[in-house]
């Protein structure tokens, strides 16, 4: 059994097709764009039910000709603090309004948007509204046997109580990349957080991207597009580690043989975008390969999909 339908329940948005682009085309044509200011690139993807539901405040502005939501903050001379500004005061009038009864509230965390043309951070909890793309870290903590091969991954099962994913099966450690933190400090706090333990001898294993829409299992409105960029890292620790949560939340923590972890994920028990990490994982630890998965280099690929949104910052004079 291949694993491009597991990757599917994540990377479900449309693929474009040079040949034949109609689905991506139709798809993206109901979105509404996201513009900064002094920037004609689009950094976010609105459904028209967000768009129409909204409390709309006067910083931003509506064109429904090019389907465009354009910031416009009222400081023109600190866009960075003005642009976030007029984002929390938009999260609050939706909040007041229960605007989204599943809005969530994530007390002062925000996140930094990719390729932003000045230093941006949004409210975590209105990003998802925008189609912002999201960022994380990853840790996988691994065992080897005495040949030297992966033996065991340390699985987390999210509480049947979280507002997202809630039962779902997890990394050991994962979370956002906060607006003020690098991925590598993001995954040590994390660590320390989630398992209490220090995590300086990770070893980086580069990045996943996806652009998924929302299902019913994340615990927030359907239909919301996720483009999204994970920076994943590998942990090995010995094999009489024994690993605890450190908060609550997680209901069990298990070191899962790796065909446990297989089975687990062609079961789609997974969190979607976890389950993308485990799969990256299999592939750089020759797990998953050539000769075992028939559509070997379809799955690499679609491990590191190009979003339609700005990942770089505009090159200084361009």
């Amino acid at each position: 059994m291949g694993f491009l339908d597991v990757i599917d329940a994540c990377d479900n948005f449309p693929q474009y097709d040079m040949n034949n682009n109609g689905l991506w085309g139709t798809t993206m044509s109901q979105l509404w764009r996201f513009c900064l200011p002094g920037d004609n690139r689009a950094f976010g993807y609105l459904t028209p039910a967000t768009v129409s539901r909204m409390p709309w405040t006067s910083e931003f502005k509506l064109d429904e000709s090019s389907q465009t939501v354009y910031l416009v903050p009222k400081d023109s001379a600190d866009l960075a603090t003005s642009s976030a500004a007029a984002m929390t005061r938009l999260l609050k009038a939706a909040q007041g309004l229960e605007s989204f009864p599943k809005l969530l509230n994530w007390p002062g965390e925000k996140f930094r948007v990719l390729g932003a043309p000045f230093p941006f951070a949004v409210d975590r909890a209105i990003a998802p509204y925008f189609g912002i793309v999201s960022t994380g870290s990853q840790l996988t903590v691994f065992v080897r046997d005495k040949n030297g091969s992966v033996a065991g991954i340390w699985i987390a099962r999210r509480g049947v109580n979280k507002p997202m994913y809630a039962g779902m099966l997890d990394t050991a450690v994962g979370g956002a990349v906060k607006h003020n933190e690098m991925p590598f400090r993001s995954l040590l706090r994390e660590a320390k957080e989630e398992l209490g333990i220090d995590a300086k001898a990770a070893v980086s294993g580069g990045t996943i991207s996806w652009y998924n829409i929302k299902g019913t299992k994340a615990g927030i409105n359907l239909g919301l597009v996720d483009p999204g960029v994970q920076y994943v890292y590998d942990l090995e620790v010995d094999p009489g580690t024994v690993l605890h949560p450190a908060e609550a939340g997680i209901d069990w923590l298990r070191l899962l043989s790796v065909d446990e972890v297989k089975a687990a994920l062609h079961r789609h028990e997974f969190k979607p975008s976890c389950a993308c990490v485990m799969i990256d994982f299999f592939v750089r630890h020759g797990i998953i390969t050539a000769e075992n998965e028939r559509d070997f280099a379809e799955v690499v690929s679609r491990l590191h999909r190009r979003l339609p949104l700005p990942t770089t910052s505009p090159q200084v004079g361009s």
